[in-house]
């Protein structure tokens, strides 16, 4: 599967990995009961800081203009479209 530009790009690591580490801490809880308190926090954790790091990261994609060069309408910029 090839996705077409940054932003689908972030959208799909951002939320496997996201997802990812909270079902591993959910499945580490399960196995180990002693830890879960521990392991609950870091998931909520990683759950609530994965989703502001990829938007961060789209922020910084969008400001430096590296997104897709398709001449796509943005509707954030003034300049209106992408694409030269």
């Amino acid at each position: 599967l090839r996705l077409p530009d940054t932003y689908t790009r972030l959208h799909a690591s951002g939320k496997t990995g996201t997802l990812g580490v909270a079902f591993l801490c959910v499945g580490a809880a399960v196995m180990s009961p002693p830890d879960s308190p521990k392991l609950v926090i870091l998931g909520l954790f990683i759950i609530f800081s994965g989703p502001v790091a990829s938007h961060a990261i789209a922020a910084a994609v969008h400001r430096s203009q590296l997104h897709s060069r398709t001449g796509d309408i943005d509707d954030i910029s003034t300049e209106g479209v992408v694409g030269d």
